[in-house]
């Protein structure tokens, strides 16, 4: 299930492979930044030789095509080969019953692995989890089921950058000042959105979103009429308004709904994006990384 780039991908994108068909299996791994967000069927296969990399697995939800592949995961992990991966946390929103029902098949098919390398972590929104100096996991809301507990996450760079009344100055003055005074008085810290996963669910505006290198999100119906049963999956005209809204640099569009044809899918979403200036956007379709302003993909 390993993904193939068709074309260069920008910044956490450049690497990540995932696999979304909007019915049996998602997860993304983002490889510059040793986080997996989700773990569907097929995921521990997928990343292949890389199954001890990741640092983080972020669950967003524990319905079965976010979780299934979460025990062979963490089973593969325990091999003597790739102890070296060091240990994983596994981030997941509080309460979620299939977590622990994943832990406890994975204590009965495996009773004699004491699992002392994964740190399991129940969050709900508004925590913060550290993954390195400068870059959180950020929890957020999610509307999706009103059964199980749901979380969406974020990753934010704290950066520094010059103060507005710095950047009013003229150039000459500016550098003397700092060369003068160094750049504390002159500069001041901010945060930066990486990438955003919605995981599934409806388009929220979350503040966080705005300005991200990349948002992904749901987009499980591309006619707002086959929404039947209720808002629990994001249609493409509200997650086209929301990243127009939050000014996103690239979008990435997952759980598409395995009702539609593929290549009228593709057209209708590159109809929808055609005069959109300024944002990439790709669909995450089972395990290919479709450009949809060109329809490019692996064997076209």
């Amino acid at each position: 299930m390993s993904s193939v780039p068709t074309a260069p991908r920008p910044g956490v994108l450049a690497d990540a492979q995932g696999w979304s068909d909007g019915l049996r299996a998602h997860w993304l791994w983002l490889k510059s930044l040793s986080l997996l967000i989700d773990a569907g069927e097929g995921v521990s296969t997928g990343l292949d030789h890389a199954v001890g990399s990741p640092r983080v697995i972020a669950l967003t939800h524990g319905h079965s095509d976010h979780i299934l592949g979460l025990p062979a995961l963490l089973a593969a992990r325990q091999l003597p080969t790739l102890h070296s991966g060091g240990p994983i946390t596994v981030v997941y929103p509080k309460g979620c019953p299939s977590v622990a029902a994943a832990r406890g098949f994975m204590d009965g098919l495996w009773p004699s692995t004491p699992w002392d390398r994964i740190i399991w972590q129940p969050v709900t929104a508004g925590a913060v989890v550290p993954l390195t100096t400068k870059r959180d996991l950020v929890v957020l809301d999610a509307q999706h089921s009103s059964r199980i507990p749901c979380v969406s996450y974020a990753v934010t760079e704290r950066r520094r950058r010059l103060t507005a009344a710095a950047r009013a100055m003229p150039v000459v003055e500016r550098e003397a000042r700092l060369r003068a005074h160094g750049a504390e008085d002159y500069t001041e810290t901010y945060t930066h959105t990486l990438v955003a996963h919605s995981g599934d669910g409806l388009a929220i505006p979350h503040a966080v979103y705005r300005d991200a290198d990349v948002l992904v999100h749901d987009c499980t119906f591309l006619d707002a009429a086959d929404r039947t049963r209720g808002p629990s999956h994001a249609t493409l005209a509200e997650v086209s308004a929301l990243a127009r809204e939050m000014g996103v640099g690239t979008l990435v569009l997952t759980h598409v709904s395995a009702r539609y044809d593929r290549a009228a899918a593709r057209e209708a979403l590159r109809t929808r994006f055609t005069e959109v200036a300024g944002m990439r956007v790709f669909w995450l379709d089972r395990g290919e990384w479709i450009d949809v302003h060109t329809g490019s993909r692996p064997g076209a």
